[in-house]
């Protein structure tokens, strides 16, 4: 199910992504010449039937898609296990 106030969130986010770049501790050559914005959606999981879920997805994870058509970055909200003492 689709979080739409945390989706927002990151969205807004996401807008200052060509600016938050060029503040990583690499040289610009590591990056790509233009920075791509893509749409961001946060998902509440109900089910996710295997061995191991990922925390989020990429789509498409091409380059060449990426330049053309755009990408989405989908991320799992609830796919994270919770933080407690037992289990520190």
């Amino acid at each position: 199910m689709v979080d739409k106030v945390k989706s927002e969130k990151y969205q807004r986010f996401v807008e200052k992504g060509a600016n938050i770049v060029k503040l990583f501790p690499w040289p610009k050559e590591y990056e790509m010449d233009k920075f791509l914005s893509p749409d961001f959606t946060s998902l509440d999981l109900i089910c996710f039937a295997c061995n191991g879920c990922p925390l989020g997805i990429n789509i498409p994870n091409y380059d060449d898609i990426w330049q053309e058509e755009g990408f989405k970055n989908v991320y799992l909200d609830n796919a994270m296990p919770k933080s407690n003492k037992e289990n520190m």
